[in-house]
């Protein structure tokens, strides 16, 4: 699935996906992808809202998706244009895959930075530390609660089984930082709920 990156790097990628879970303020899983973005200030554009020109240059660049940063009237934004007739998990794992070109500074486009998106969307779509919490048994038990694709999960559940053999839940400063915001949305949803 990619390159293969130096275990150092995956660290690195893990620390910026607790940055974008803590600044999304991500305490629910699967979450909205295009609130996510909202959060993060990034505006997010379907092909098919853009004229027939632009459009078709869109799905000359790429026929999934892809991130720029641009000027428009005079100001800076960071913009997701995607494809919105790829399946719904396809839709989410784009968008994850865009914040993750944008969160990282990617600039080239090369086959790391392609393989460091990937690693991030995967990531932050399905922390191993969050799927912990859950009755996930299987790649299908994956794909169901987090709303991704069998591919992802299948090529997921493996991450996560190394992650249960090698480290557990003996967890990382940015894992922590991950439960914490996972756990403070269990905290709020649960008094709403005793509440209402």
């Amino acid at each position: 699935m990619g390159v293969r990156l130096p275990n150092s790097r995956y660290e690195e990628l893990k620390e910026i996906g607790a940055d974008i879970i803590e600044d999304a303020d991500i305490s629910e899983y699967p979450f909205d992808v295009f609130a996510v973005a909202d959060k993060l200030d990034i505006k997010v554009i379907a092909y098919q809202s853009l004229p027939e020109k632009a459009a078709k240059r869109c799905f000359d660049a790429s026929e999934d998706g892809f991130s720029g940063l641009f000027t428009i009237d005079g100001r800076s934004e960071w913009r997701i244009y995607y494809n919105a007739a790829m399946s719904e998990e396809r839709i989410r794992f784009t968008i994850m895959h865009e914040i993750g070109h944008i969160s990282a500074d990617h600039m080239d486009g090369n086959e790391v930075e392609e393989s460091e998106a990937n690693f991030l969307a995967s990531f932050v779509l399905a922390p191993p530390c969050i799927i912990h919490k859950t009755t996930v048994e299987d790649y299908i038990d994956l794909a169901n609660e987090f709303d991704v694709s069998l591919d992802m999960a299948y090529y997921h559940i493996d991450s996560y089984n190394k992650w249960l053999r090698f480290s557990g839940p003996n967890y990382t400063e940015y894992e922590k930082r991950i439960l914490a915001v996972y756990e403070a949305g269990l905290l709020l949803n649960h008094s709403f709920h005793e509440s209402a």
